[in-house]
């Protein structure tokens, strides 16, 4: 088994201590993962798990708000400057794009 696969189980495992030189060790031993197919001393961190869902989560509420918002400044500054106010509303449809455009990225990139 290799080292990264290794990790996704030491990252949710309630044994694992942060080395700063060799990352994820065991708390245990004091030693990197060893293990071929799965740990004898696994114990499973619950909360771990539920702090990632919620940053899941989280991003998917963030990227749709970003969506909404970037789409209505860029479109809302678009249908501005074709109404021929006399005006071109270049900051509006520049950072209204980049705020949508943030968002697709955040909400499609989890």
């Amino acid at each position: 088994m290799e080292r990264s696969e290794q990790l996704n189980f030491c990252k949710v495992c309630l044994n694992k201590k942060r080395d700063f030189k060799r990352g994820l060790v065991c708390n245990l031993t004091d030693q990197p993962a060893s293990f071929e197919t799965e740990c004898a001393e696994f114990k499973r961190d619950y909360d771990v798990v539920l702090v990632e869902d919620t940053s899941v989560e989280q991003k998917t509420e963030t990227g749709n708000t970003d969506i909404l918002y970037g789409s209505l400044w860029f479109f809302g500054g678009l249908i501005a400057t074709f109404a021929n106010f006399g005006y071109i509303f270049w900051g509006a449809i520049v950072f209204g794009g980049i705020q949508m455009f943030k968002g697709l990225n955040e909400r499609f990139k989890l």
